[in-house]
């Protein structure tokens, strides 16, 4: 959520960054067991928007948030689920003095 909020901050008026994190936050009250109801697993489209909407402004959020449509695919199979370790790596802060486009070694 940290690195969603700060695209929020960035982008305060960015509809799509609203929208992902209002799923985001879906997302984590059903994986924490704050609430029960899996109906609005189909329609989760995270990893979609990341990749049409989010990759230009960071690609490292971006490749996250769709690790996370991912899991929530996952999640629609109630023997499945849960993206602890995705959310974890959401929670973490940017490294500003890494390129995210820049090529890896």
């Amino acid at each position: 959520m940290t690195a969603c909020g700060n695209l929020r901050a960035q982008h305060p008026d960015n509809v799509t960054i609203k929208y992902i994190i209002s799923q985001l936050q879906y997302l984590i009250d059903l994986d924490t067991g704050r609430i029960k109801d899996r109906s609005r697993l189909d329609t989760i489209v995270i990893g979609v928007l990341a990749r049409c909407e989010i990759e230009y402004i960071d690609s490292r959020t971006a490749k996250l948030l769709q690790k996370v449509g991912e899991e929530a695919r996952k999640m629609e199979t109630p023997t499945r689920g849960g993206f602890a370790d995705v959310r974890a790596q959401l929670a973490r802060p940017l490294r500003r003095d890494v390129d995210p486009n820049a090529a890896s070694g």
